[in-house]
């Protein structure tokens, strides 16, 4: 159907049917050429994206060339090559794909988006212009025909503009009529020229990959020959690393079944024969090929080595008892170390040339299997799983201690170091690092500024006037000693590390009214009331805590009720209070150490009163 430019002056039906069919072709072909060019755009998008996972893809590939695949240079210096020349050809092909996605830009996508801003606006245009134009000359020829014959003047203005508009309408109808035909002629070499352009590129494209791969056709066939025969060797050594695994495996289990039968001679009190029979009996229920006899299970009389690693049970003092934590410890250099430090407040260290061990039994450490590491700074309680590894551990620790014995230190100072287990804050930096922890720097009953007295089962720092009344409580409530007159033992120190007055007022005044002020307590009245209502009343302590603050006293009282005073008049010294984080095992000091601290205190007090 053909647009008849004789017509468009004055257009009828068939010229309005015409010019709407060529509008409606118009309006497809546009739609169609955009969809081409939001495809081409989507398709350039995802060869983005896939450009970019393949060079992180080639990334790894050559990563894993060049540090994974050949480690131990292993493979002929030419494969090394040809797997190098491989990658590069990948990132060739990866370089032609982005510039194929370049070519469809430039030579289709941009002058297929010029040609419908271009051509189908100003098409549009025109097409909104001739239908304006069009309706104005409806307009005035009704008009005109409604206008009477008396109506001089209106009638000559009505045919006067109906003139004009129709010479603007005929001159409109005739671009518009060009402009469709135009189009529509133009039509066909555009989208020709189009799909050229596109199999011309992609016949570039992948002619240049062709080229590429095949410089490298041949390696890949040599290649694909030599992963034959890596994969058989593997497949073979497999096979030998099975066979030696599973006898590995075997020669394990009989040695853990000898250390359960050990565990159940020596720990259990069972007869060797039904050990060896139950440990048997089980060792082949869970491996069935394997052909051990009973008698290989027997405990070996040879000499066990020592060990140096392994993990052991370590009770580490908690604000409410011990928690104990599986660590794994090792001796280097004549030192103890631990090597999970991150699950301990403080990491372990020791210098085991000032240390002795020992063996506890299970009455004292309420578990099996423990024995004490005791140095002048800190003290370790730690578990072995059975008899026969604790006894290894305490002889590897022993002979460490005597290796660095002989080496660092003198007779004369390690037995010093190890009788009397004691420490004295008399420097200047030791009270500087105690003070420094968070609530330490004032008392902690009275808020005094630089207290330099302890109550030690507490784990606290006071001043010296709320040590008076401390020490008026005795020894089963507050133990008071001096931090620069008195040789303070190791699990003190500790303990003084581990709680400070912070965490024990979390517990002793947790329900002391928040408008309580401590101005009144330097009257010495009401300090003495307050210490013993909140140390021996347990006033400010929530009932839950006071209840087990309170049964732990009368637990570690009824356990020492016997041994409160010896034959020779030492006196038992009372156990820490659970806000502790020192061992709740109890210690015992001598009455030269209570007399020397006697002495000099009540004199200090009242003077300084």
């Amino acid at each position: 159907m053909l647009l008849d430019l004789t017509k468009c002056h004055d257009p009828g039906p068939d010229y309005l049917q015409s010019l709407a069919y060529y509008e409606d072709a118009t309006i497809g072909l546009e739609k169609r050429m955009s969809n081409i060019s939001n495809i081409l755009l989507e398709k350039k998008k995802l060869a983005e994206k896939d450009a970019e996972l393949s060079y992180r893809l080639i990334e790894e590939f050559e990563f894993f060339s060049r540090n994974e695949l050949n480690p131990k240079k292993e493979l002929d210096a030419n494969l090394q090559a040809t797997m190098e020349q491989m990658t590069q050809c990948l990132r060739q092909l990866t370089e032609h794909r982005e510039r194929y996605i370049d070519q469809i830009e430039i030579g289709i996508v941009k002058p297929l988006n010029q040609f419908l801003s271009t051509e189908f606006g100003q098409v549009n245009v025109t097409k909104k212009a001739f239908h304006k134009s069009h309706t104005r000359v409806t307009q005035l020829v009704e008009k005109l025909c409604q206008a009477k014959k008396q109506d001089i003047g209106v009638l000559n203005e009505l045919s006067t503009q109906l003139f004009d508009t129709r010479a603007d309408f005929h001159k409109i109808s005739c671009q518009y009529a060009l402009e469709l035909i135009h189009l529509h002629k133009k039509k066909r070499p555009e989208f020709i020229e189009i799909l050229l352009n596109l199999m011309m590129y992609d016949c570039s494209y992948f002619h240049l990959g062709h080229v590429t791969l095949k410089e490298v056709e041949l390696q890949v066939n040599e290649i694909y020959k030599t992963c034959e025969q890596i994969r058989s060797n593997v497949i073979s050594s497999d096979s030998e690393r099975k066979v030696r695994a599973t006898g590995i495996l075997e020669q394990m289990l009989v040695a853990r079944g000898r250390d359960l039968v050990s565990f159940h001679q020596q720990d259990l009190q069972l007869p060797l024969n039904i050990s060896l029979k139950n440990v048997g009996g089980h060792l082949r229920r869970m491996h069935q090929h394997m052909t051990f006899e009973e008698k290989d299970l027997k405990p070996s009389s040879a000499p066990q080595p020592n060990i140096t690693r392994g993990y052991l049970f370590y009770a580490e003092p908690r604000t409410f008892g011990t928690s104990w934590i599986r660590l794994y410890f090792y001796i280097k250099s004549g030192q103890l170390f631990s090597q999970e430090s991150t699950k301990l407040k403080s990491p372990i260290s020791l210098n085991l040339s000032l240390c002795n061990v020992k063996e506890i039994p299970v009455s004292e450490a309420e578990r099996s299997f423990c024995f004490r590491v005791t140095s002048p700074v800190r003290i370790l309680l730690l578990q072995a799983e059975s008899s026969r590894e604790m006894s290894l551990w305490i002889e590897a620790l022993g002979t460490a201690i005597t290796s660095s014995f002989s080496k660092d230190v003198t007779p004369s100072s390690l037995s010093a170091a190890s009788e009397q287990n004691t420490v004295k804050l008399s420097s200047i930096n030791a009270l500087k690092e105690l003070h420094a922890i968070e609530g330490n720097g004032v008392c902690a009953d009275c808020g005094a500024v630089s207290p330099k007295w302890t109550s030690v089962n507490h784990g606290i720092l006071v001043c010296i006037e709320c040590s008076g009344t401390h020490r008026s409580m005795g020894v089963q409530i507050s133990q008071v000693r001096s931090l620069t007159l008195d040789m303070l033992k190791p699990e003190w120190v500790e303990k003084l590390k581990q709680v400070g007055n912070r965490q024990s007022n979390a517990v002793y005044e947790a329900l002391l009214p928040a408008d309580f002020d401590k101005e009144e307590l330097k009257r010495f009245e009401r300090r003495n009331d307050f210490i013993i209502e909140k140390y021996k009343d347990l006033k400010y302590t929530r009932p839950e805590d006071a209840e087990m603050i309170l049964e732990e006293r009368q637990r570690r009282r009824g356990r020492h009720k016997n041994t409160d005073t010896s034959a020779n008049g030492k006196e038992t010294e009372p156990s820490s209070e659970p806000t502790s984080t020192t061992n709740t095992t109890t210690t015992t000091t001598s009455s030269s150490d209570q007399t020397a601290g006697k002495s000099h205190e009540p004199e200090t007090s009242k003077s300084e009163t």
